[in-house]
Formats: C-alpha cells, sequence, structure tokens
C-alpha cells in the first residue's frame, strides 16, 4: 500500500510555476557537464528532451525571484517530476503563448513568415506545437530553432522565400543570445525532420 501511494504522489507532482522550456543545441547536455567537471561541482545532468534527432533538445528552466536558471535531473527528482511530465506540464501554457506570435512580411517580397520572440524561452511554443502553426503556413512548412529566444516558420513552395529566410536565421542564429541550429527542419505531417542548412546567402542545400 504504501508503494501505490508513493507512486501516486510521484505521478501527481505539480511543476513549478517558474518552470519554463528552451529550445538547446545538441550538444547542451555535454557542455553542461563540461561545466560542471571544471566547476569541481557533482554531475547532475540536465533535463532536457531529445527534439529532433541530431539537432535540437528542448531543455527546461526556472524562475526563481529575479534568477532564470537551467533545471538539472536532480531538481526534478526533489519536484517528484519525471522529465515527460515536466514537458507535458509546459504544453498548455505554451499554446497560449504561440498566440502571441506574429505573422510579418519578407522585406521586397510578397512572402510572410512566423516569429515567436520571447527572452523567457517560450519561443519553444512553436517547436512543443509545430502542427499549430503547420495548420496557418500550409503542409510542408518550414521551422527554424537559431536560438533559445526566437522561433520562425514560413510557407513550402518558395525558392525566394526559402533563400531569404535562410539568410535571416543565420542573422538570428549570429545575434541573438543561445544559439540552437542553422538548420531548418519542415514538418512532415508527423514530426519535424531536417530539410536543410541555412547558408547567408545562398537557398539552404538539402544534405
Amino acid at each position: 500500500m504504501w508503494l501505490f501511494w508513493g507512486w501516486l504522489a510521484v505521478a501527481s507532482a505539480d511543476a513549478p510555476d517558474g518552470l519554463r522550456p528552451v529550445m538547446a543545441p545538441w550538444d547542451a547536455p555535454t557542455k553542461w557537464g563540461a561545466y560542471l567537471e571544471q566547476a569541481g561541482r557533482p554531475a547532475d545532468p540536465l533535463a532536457c528532451s531529445v527534439w529532433i534527432e541530431d539537432h535540437v533538445r528542448l531543455c527546461l528552466r526556472v524562475r526563481e525571484g529575479g534568477r532564470l536558471r537551467w533545471v538539472t535531473a536532480g531538481d526534478l527528482a526533489a519536484w517528484g517530476l519525471t522529465q515527460e511530465a515536466a514537458v507535458d506540464a509546459l504544453r498548455a501554457p505554451s499554446k497560449v503563448k504561440l498566440t502571441a506570435a506574429e505573422t510579418l512580411p519578407v522585406e521586397g517580397m510578397n512572402g510572410r513568415y512566423l516569429r515567436l520572440v520571447d527572452g523567457e524561452g517560450w519561443a519553444a511554443a512553436v517547436a512543443l506545437h509545430p502542427a499549430a502553426a503547420a495548420r496557418a503556413l500550409g503542409p510542408d512548412a518550414r521551422f527554424a530553432f537559431p536560438a533559445g529566444t526566437v522561433a520562425v516558420a514560413w510557407p513550402a513552395g518558395d525558392k525566394d522565400l526559402d533563400k531569404a529566410m535562410a539568410v535571416g536565421v543565420v542573422e538570428l542564429a549570429d545575434e541573438q543570445p543561445g544559439e540552437v541550429s542553422r538548420m531548418v527542419f519542415r514538418w512532415d505531417g508527423e514530426a519535424l525532420v531536417p530539410f536543410a542548412e541555412a547558408k547567408p546567402t545562398e537557398v539552404p542545400a538539402t544534405p
């Protein structure tokens, strides 16, 4: 009986109010581990999920007072949360954040694109709900996560638009804090999959 109630307590644990998602580069856990080792601190892995294999991870941060810090496996254990439960707790609030995404014109073109900027990490809402974004953009929509603070998406089928957005993705990766990936992804109806690497002055070249 005790084991049952213990499991129930863990399963029903609430996520902290300050919990935030953030897109992170694939090597974020490795860099975090190296940082802890160099600082002489005990190993405590980042709380991250594989989001796009070999390219993007979805990690967690928490706002505590005026400080926004990374969440670790140790934090999740202390809160009685699994990684999956923590991410699930962010799905509903991130869907609300997605409504703040802007639809913007591309300078000198008829094309438009979707952009969500958020310094707290809620730009990850685009990655958490790609199907919702794709419904507004059409089949095979393109997505990019150049930094943890910004996500962009645009319709497929226009190479000139792809070229313009590729330049924009590179510029955002260079300018925004916390570079994530310069890869362009597409929504295949079920998942975000790699499409091409963004280049500064040319149409993304499919790998």
